[in-house]
């Protein structure tokens, strides 16, 4: 008899693009990997025509799932991640709903993970509006200035090559397969993030317990970047990364704190004095109310609307 693979449970969170939602769970309708189940939470109250929809995209759903506001990125993963474990998934696979698989996407990636034992893993991904050039595949760190490197992106896997699974210092959340082990020995996302780091954070926290963080390049989907936040300049991305590099900064990188506020200080000040961008005073103050914020100690979606100009999305 064939040995049986083990059970993945994808949790899928979603804000506002059904559409994006849809055509994400058809492509996983076409994984080949049969012990697949879906979880797809939705930051926002329940409708039973969202719910049908959802079912109507993959048979794959299992769960859908309605927090009745928007939990942001953490809170909304940890809720469906709590339905994967009690559904008895051996990994869970955090996938961005603005993304697009390839068929053979995970079962290349829960091999990976087997052979390697207990850890987080991630696939190459690319532009979905460019399927050839690398989005992500792989970080590396620099403590100094608490800033991550993507080698790599923006470059085509020709240009690229590297086929071979390779660690890196973290795995983007916007696809991440996390073993069962990992998840009961260091705990789900830090909620004091909201969105964006937070990804960051726990890959931190599972190589601190010796997990190893990987990239398996076979893997490969497609991302539409930042659908959810309004575009990679919006002053909301603006508000969370910097709040968010603070935050990990603090638990991670301490003595890079005050290069990071000096860098904000000059970025806010070229946006104020220098910069004709329509969206220029907003995007100063998302820097100030970031620094303010972290200061006092503020995290979740506290100060959104007022911070960064609109409605706080989610994404990586």
């Amino acid at each position: 008899m064939p040995t049986p693979v083990p059970k993945v449970c994808a949790v899928i969170l979603n804000l506002a693009d059904t559409p994006c939602l849809l055509e994400c769970l058809r492509s996983l309708e076409k994984a080949a990997y049969g012990n697949l189940e879906i979880v797809v939470v939705h930051n926002g109250p329940r409708s039973e025509e969202f719910d049908k929809a959802v079912r109507g995209a993959s048979s794959r759903v299992s769960e859908v799932l309605f927090t009745g506001y928007n939990a942001g990125f953490a809170a909304g993963s940890n809720a469906g991640m709590r339905a994967a474990l009690s559904r008895g998934a051996e990994h869970v696979l955090l996938l961005n709903d603005d993304t697009v698989v390839a068929p053979d996407f995970l079962g290349t990636l829960t091999a990976q993970a087997e052979a390697d034992g207990p850890g987080m893993f991630g696939p190459r991904i690319f532009y979905f509006s460019e399927p050839e050039k690398i989005w992500f595949t792989g970080a590396v760190f620099d403590g100094s200035v608490c800033s991550f490197t993507p080698p790599g992106a923006d470059l085509t896997e020709a240009a690229w090559g590297r086929p071979e699974p390779a660690d890196t210092d973290y795995v983007t959340g916007c696809c991440l397969l996390v073993s069962r082990k990992v998840l009961e020995t260091i705990g789900l996302l830090d909620e004091r993030f909201f969105l964006y780091w937070e990804d960051a954070d726990w890959c931190f926290r599972a190589r601190a317990r010796g997990f190893r963080c990987g990239i398996v390049p076979s893997s490969r989907i497609w991302h539409k970047v930042s659908s959810s936040t309004g575009g990679e300049g919006s002053p909301l991305k603006t508000y969370y990364k910097a709040r968010g590099r603070l935050l990990f900064s603090g638990l991670h990188a301490p003595g890079a704190k005050k290069k990071i506020i000096h860098e904000f200080a000059r970025d806010a000040a070229w946006l104020l004095l220098k910069s004709g961008a329509p969206d220029r005073w907003r995007k100063a103050w998302a820097y100030i109310k970031a620094v303010l914020d972290n200061y006092m100690g503020r995290g979740g979606g506290r100060g959104l609307v007022r911070a960064a100009g609109g409605e706080p999305g989610h994404g990586n």
